[in-house]
């Protein structure tokens, strides 16, 4: 689906400084024409999307730009912070357990008191 793919290709931007063409289009097991389009539809959809040419080019997410807490709400963390609760008791390894106490001090305190109202 088109959209999943554009949010994947925003997050994995985000993630870097920059990517080529050819190293997205890899990462996502599409055609490189295809990528064009796809930053076009974010830099229309708002989002700070730049092409740099040369030989150190690729694309790129402006560095003042900062995802919209809406892109995740609060059943989604619910189910990205249990994950790894489950996978420490299933495994008996405390280490994805320590990952969700990293995870849920980067919630804002409105989403924090949220999960816990749902998990309760």
């Amino acid at each position: 689906m088109k959209i999943d793919r554009l949010l994947s290709v925003l997050f994995y931007l985000l993630h870097r400084n920059r990517a080529t063409a050819r190293e997205v289009s890899e990462c996502f097991h599409v055609l490189m024409h295809t990528i064009q389009p796809d930053l076009i539809a974010l830099s229309d959809a708002g989002i700070p999307a730049l092409s740099i040419q040369g030989s150190h080019g690729g694309f790129a997410i402006m560095d003042t730009y900062k995802p919209d807490r809406l892109l995740v709400d609060t059943d989604d963390l619910f189910f990205i912070l249990t994950a790894p609760e489950s996978i420490s008791i299933a495994c008996q390894n405390m280490e994805p357990l320590q990952i969700t106490e990293k995870m849920k001090t980067l919630v804002r305190n409105v989403q924090s008191m949220e999960f816990r109202k749902r998990k309760e």
